[in-house]
């Protein structure tokens, strides 16, 4: 089954649904989850439609309550024979597929009237979101990848990425019943870079086996030698110049919704030194760095990106919006207070003004006080006060500082 027309099909219901589950359990992370049952096809063809129809009942009924129990996972739809579900937590994913593997094995052992429902699972975890929105491009790719992986696996198997594996680790150190095995790179369709596949598995149910289908990247230690000789011999070439390679490494502890430019980054998960690879593609340059703390407060910084592999370790500079607080009691029918404000965005324009706040108030009654509250700028900002000042500098805010939203 090719599943690269998942991501069109995720609008509306399905869209909505995702974006709930995300803002309910607040976070951008999501584990994909894609299963199928190995030989449908062929069973149709044998048994016919009213029985596979039966069938597919019970596995779609289990399956569901499994993965949504407690709200910890969604089933984001049902494609045929196969289910698309998402976890906020890699162990909870891991947790669930293991279940899933034991629940049809007693089922299979109390339904002998069915043949036995053998389930292929592939796990695989990214950011999918930015600010409590599902970016359906970047899902369709995280999903295409939990479904590339499932394809590696036989019946009865769960196959997972590295990032779900470093994780979950934790998690699968302490079970005592479950557990994890690296069967190395693969290649995969549409996937340009080896993928670490691991196996977790319950040894009472299942012995570990290496894919049967999937081209190995070779992990030899002869051709860790060749390779090591071919690196030294390109160094001395270049004379030590950039090595084409992975593009840009960032040592930072900030994971989400984190800018170069205005462009989301997508990270992987930390290595032992505490780098996270970033997956977008970027051209050597000079750039801004931002995230936001609070719709009042950002940290950016500029960093440079070389040729070949750069490595990067920024020093944030908090940006904050500028504001006045003022309070006023019914015995103030008028109180008012301005200052000065100097504001830096992300593109390196500098805003510098004055500003004014009053509160007029009337008592209404005995018992209650309006209370009207009002602004003003009372000097230029770079340009003179205009319309096309103005939506200048709201554009600096909303737009070129991302990730700020608005103007308060």
């Amino acid at each position: 089954m090719d599943f690269t027309e998942i991501n069109a099909d995720m609008i509306g219901e399905e869209k909505g649904k995702l974006n709930a589950y995300i803002q309910k359990h607040r976070t951008a992370m999501l584990t994909v989850m894609f299963t199928d049952i190995e030989g449908y096809t062929e069973l149709t063809e044998r048994k016919g439609d009213s029985y596979v129809a039966k069938l597919r009942q019970y596995h779609d009924e289990l399956l569901k309550t499994i993965i949504e129990e407690n709200g910890s996972g969604m089933v984001v739809k049902f494609i045929g024979d196969a289910v698309m579900a998402v976890f906020s937590e890699p162990s909870t994913g891991v947790k669930r597929a293991v279940d899933i593997q034991l629940a049809l094995e007693k089922f299979n052992r109390e339904h002998a009237e069915f043949e036995d429902i053998s389930v292929r699972i592939g796990l695989h975890v990214g950011q999918i979101a930015v600010e409590d929105d599902v970016q359906l491009d970047i899902f369709g790719r995280h999903v295409n990848r939990a479904a590339r992986v499932e394809s590696l696996a036989t019946g009865g198997q769960i196959l997972a990425t590295y990032p779900v594996w470093d994780s979950a680790k934790g998690w699968l150190d302490a079970s005592d019943d479950i557990k994890c095995i690296s069967h190395g790179g693969y290649l995969l369709k549409g996937i340009p870079e080896a993928i670490e596949i691991f196996e977790i598995y319950l040894p009472e149910l299942t012995k570990p086996a290496a894919p049967a289908k999937g081209k190995v990247k070779s992990r030899s230690p002869l051709m860790k030698w060749v390779n090591l000789a071919l690196l030294i011999l390109v160094v001395g070439y270049l004379g030590f110049s950039f090595l084409k390679g992975e593009s840009l490494l960032i040592n930072t502890a900030v994971t989400q919704n984190l800018y170069l430019n205005g462009e989301l980054l997508n990270l992987s998960t930390a290595n032992d030194k505490g780098n996270r690879t970033v997956e977008n593609e970027i051209a050597p340059g000079v750039y801004q760095l931002s995230y936001k703390s609070s719709s009042q407060l950002a940290y950016m910084a500029t960093v440079e990106v070389g040729k070949g592999q750069t490595i990067i370790k920024p020093d944030f500079t908090e940006l904050s919006l500028p504001s006045l607080k003022l309070r006023n009691d019914a015995s103030k029918v008028n109180n008012s207070t301005q200052g000065e404000f100097s504001f830096i965005t992300t593109t390196g324009v500098e805003y510098q003004g004055q500003w004014a706040l009053k509160i007029e108030s009337i008592v209404l009654d005995g018992s209650s006080v309006q209370h009207t509250v009002s602004w003003q700028l009372i000097t230029s900002l770079p340009n003179a006060i205009t319309t096309q000042g103005l939506e200048r500098f709201s554009h600096d805010l909303v737009d070129d500082m991302r990730p700020f939203e608005t103007m308060e």
